[in-house]
């Protein structure tokens, strides 16, 4: 027997769907975000080529310069994902019963 479109179980499924088509979007643009900042990575250490040069030269081992551009890349990132969330949390946190003008 078909499920009627107005039955709970017809909601759940259609929810389920949604929700896994939101996971599906958001791991994609967490892709994109990695080759983008894996890319901003890459090109500042090649423009800092003369600068690493010179700490190395003074006793920088590569260990210090690794953890200085990972460390750099963490905060890139985090800085991203906080402005990426923010008004997301400012939408999801607002009352229902009111328009949003928060992102106005």
């Amino acid at each position: 027997m078909p499920v009627a479109p107005t039955s709970p179980i017809h909601h759940i499924q259609v929810g389920d769907s949604v929700t896994g088509l939101y996971y599906a979007l958001a791991a994609i643009a967490l892709f994109i975000a990695t080759i983008a900042i894996a890319n901003t990575t890459l090109l500042n250490t090649i423009e800092r080529r003369p600068e690493i040069g010179l700490r190395r030269a003074l006793g920088a081992k590569r260990s210090h310069i690794a953890r200085q551009i990972t460390l750099e890349a963490a905060i890139t990132g985090t800085i991203a994902a906080i402005a990426g969330t923010a008004p997301l949390r400012l939408e999801v946190n607002h009352d229902d019963s009111e328009p949003c003008d928060a992102l106005i």
